[in-house]
C-alpha cells in the first residue's frame, strides 16, 4: 500500500509516481522515455499537494469517481490513497453515492468490491458515521424537469426524495461543497451542459476557482484532457464574475 502522501515532499511524490499498477508504468520509460519523463513531471505538478489548494483527500476522491465512471481497475488503489490522505470510509461511500447520478449507477456498483474489502479491513472504523438522512423540505431540481413532474408525478416524487438524500442531506460527512466539485468533474468528463450550475453551486458553498481548476486538472490525468477543456470556459466566466462582483 502507498504511504501517506500529504506532506508534498519529493519522496512522497516519488511514492505516488512509482506506485505499482498506477498510471506511470516503468514500461513507458523503456518504450517512450521522453513521454515518461514529461508525464512524470506533469503528475508531480498536479499531485504536489504542498503547492495546491485542493485537499489531498479530495484530489484522490476526484480520481476515484472518474476511474469508477470509466470502470478502470485502479479505483481501489485510489480509494486506499484517499483513506491514507485523511478521508473517512463514510466519505468514500458518499462520494460514490453522489456521482451515481451524473455518472450512472454502475459507477458506484463498480467500486463496491473494493469498498467491501476496505470495510472488512477497517472493521469498526468503517461505521463511525451515521447513514445519510434526507431533508424532506429540501429540493434540488430544475425547471427543465417540469414536464416530467406534470406527466409522471409518482416517479418524479421518488426521484426527488432520492436526490435530496444525495444533494441536501441533513447529516453529511462529505460536504455539499465537495459533492458539487465531484459532480462537476463527472459532468465535465461527460461534456454535459449543466456543469455550470454545479460549478456555481460549489462556489456558493465555499469552493474557490483554484480548487475547481485543480479538481479538473486531476480529472484530466485519469479521465482525459477533454474534462478540463470542457470546464474551462465556465471556470473563466465564473472567475471574471467574481472579480467584477457580479457572481450570483
Amino acid at each position: 500500500m502507498v504511504g501517506n502522501m500529504t506532506d508534498g515532499s519529493p519522496d512522497s511524490v516519488t511514492r505516488v509516481l512509482d506506485a505499482p499498477n498506477w498510471l506511470v508504468d516503468d514500461a513507458t520509460a523503456d518504450l517512450a522515455p521522453e513521454y515518461h519523463k514529461a508525464f512524470r513531471a506533469l503528475v508531480e505538478n498536479i499531485w504536489n499537494v504542498s503547492e495546491n489548494e485542493l485537499e489531498p483527500k479530495i484530489r484522490e476522491l476526484v480520481a476515484v469517481v472518474v476511474l469508477a465512471y470509466r470502470g478502470y481497475p485502479t479505483v481501489g488503489e485510489h480509494l486506499r490513497r484517499a483513506l491514507d490522505a485523511g478521508a473517512s470510509f463514510r466519505e468514500l461511500i458518499e462520494a460514490l453515492q453522489t456521482v451515481s447520478v451524473p455518472a450512472g449507477f454502475p459507477a458506484f456498483h463498480y467500486a463496491l468490491a473494493d469498498l467491501r474489502q476496505l470495510q472488512e479491513k477497517l472493521g469498526d472504523k468503517a461505521s463511525e458515521a451515521e447513514e445519510l438522512q434526507s431533508d424532506p423540505s429540501a429540493t434540488h431540481s430544475s425547471s427543465a424537469w417540469s414536464w416530467l413532474v406534470e406527466n409522471y408525478p409518482e416517479i418524479e416524487e421518488s426521484k426527488a426524495r432520492f436526490l435530496s438524500l444525495l444533494w441536501t442531506p441533513t447529516n453529511p460527512v462529505l460536504s455539499v461543497k465537495y459533492r458539487e466539485v465531484l459532480a462537476s468533474v463527472i459532468l465535465a468528463c461527460r461534456a454535459y451542459p449543466t456543469i455550470d450550475d454545479h460549478l456555481r453551486r460549489a462556489v456558493r458553498e465555499g469552493a474557490t476557482v483554484n480548487e475547481l481548476v485543480e479538481a479538473m486538472q486531476t480529472a484530466a490525468i485519469v479521465g482525459g484532457s477533454a474534462c478540463l477543456h470542457f470546464a474551462l470556459p465556465n471556470l473563466v466566466r465564473i472567475q471574471e464574475e467574481l472579480e467584477a462582483g457580479t457572481f450570483v
